[in-house]
């Protein structure tokens, strides 16, 4: 068995490129070792890729993908070689206190927001790399199940799962709620809209992109290419994904008394807020990294029954082999190679 691998490495802004580097190998009795299958960038791999935030290279990018288990450690049971899984954006032991409070992504047992393709809390590789050591492999890895293609739910391990998560606890205490999803990154606004259909919202959706509005139109979303008129009427739900401060400003101020409103991108500098709208409607803000391992059986459910199609959301379809060139072309290509075991 080869002993070196190839690592896609992002370089400096508009660079990745593949590096030789080892091959991880079996490190605890709790691992897995996988090799990623169907591969594609969240929004934030775009943005570091274009030099949109603070980390330098080079470092292992990605952090979105499905694998098959090429080998399980003696203390993993349930998982097995071939098994094809759902892989986490983020490390997390399955059992310490956060974990068991579903915020895995806060795992007490690992290094603070330990993950895949960033090197914040340790190295663990990127989720476009030939193979990957997964740590606490039988609480992370979620099987995919019988029927749902693969190369369909590359997104779960992050962009999807940050769709359930904001939306099902607060459609569960408004049923029929009225959503408000600002867009215009290159997938999640489109999830959000997907999940919050599924879940029975009244999904309004804006983006600047005919492309995408045209696929919320789809979803079954009203679309809108700039915001609403506040004269529409107050929102249940605001969903701010993206990431301009000015567009969050508005969002805030048009949700009902004790509305909520999720932002969902990633901002490096401060913005302002309107804080005393807020303060005199009593908005409930939130914003955080999303606790994919808990809602991965959830959105795979959906899946595999047919509710939600994230698919639509992948503008490209690659080979591995053609990363390098492809990863920047479109806003979210998916990349994709057979597996080697079966």
């Amino acid at each position: 068995m080869a002993t070196t691998m190839q690592q896609l490495t992002f370089i400096s802004p508009g660079k990745v490129e593949w590096r030789e580097t080892k091959r991880p190998a079996i490190a605890s009795a709790s691992d897995a070792i996988v090799r990623p299958i169907a591969s594609t960038t969240c929004d934030v791999d775009q943005a570091i890729i274009r030099g949109q935030t603070p980390f330098n290279g080079p470092f292992a990018i990605g952090h979105e993908c499905v694998a098959e288990i090429i080998e399980v450690g003696d203390g993993v049971s349930g998982l097995e070689r071939g098994d094809v899984v759902c892989v986490p954006w983020h490390i997390a032991c399955g059992t310490c206190k956060n974990c068991q409070a579903g915020i895995p992504a806060s795992c007490l047992a690992t290094p603070n927001a330990a993950m895949f393709g960033l090197p914040i809390g340790g190295d663990y590789g990127g989720l476009f790399d030939d193979y990957v050591r997964v740590p606490f492999a039988g609480e992370m890895l979620v099987k995919v199940p019988e029927g749902v293609n693969p190369h369909h739910v590359a997104s779960f391990g992050d962009n999807v799962a940050v769709a359930w998560e904001v939306l099902k606890q607060h459609i569960d205490r408004v049923p029929g709620a009225r959503v408000l999803v600002i867009g215009g990154s290159a997938s999640i606004g489109l999830f959000v809209a997907d999940v919050a259909v599924a879940l029975g919202a009244d999904v309004h959706y804006v983006d600047r992109s005919s492309r995408r509005r045209e696929l919320a139109k789809s979803i079954g979303a009203t679309v809108y290419k700039e915001l609403p008129s506040p004269k529409m009427g107050d929102f249940d739900i605001g969903i701010d994904a993206c990431v301009d401060p000015e567009s969050l400003r508005k969002l805030l101020t048009m949700l009902k008394p004790e509305g909520y409103c999720e932002s969902i991108g990633v901002y490096f500098e401060d913005v302002p807020f309107p804080i005393f709208d807020m303060y005199m409607r009593g908005v409930n803000f939130h914003i955080g990294r999303v606790n994919s391992r808990v809602h991965l059986p959830f959105i795979l459910d959906l899946k595999q029954r047919g509710c939600i199609h994230p698919e639509h959301a992948y503008t490209a379809t690659h080979s591995y082999d053609e990363i390098v060139e492809a990863i920047s072309a479109s806003a979210k290509p998916l990349f994709v190679r057979d597996r080697i075991t079966i």
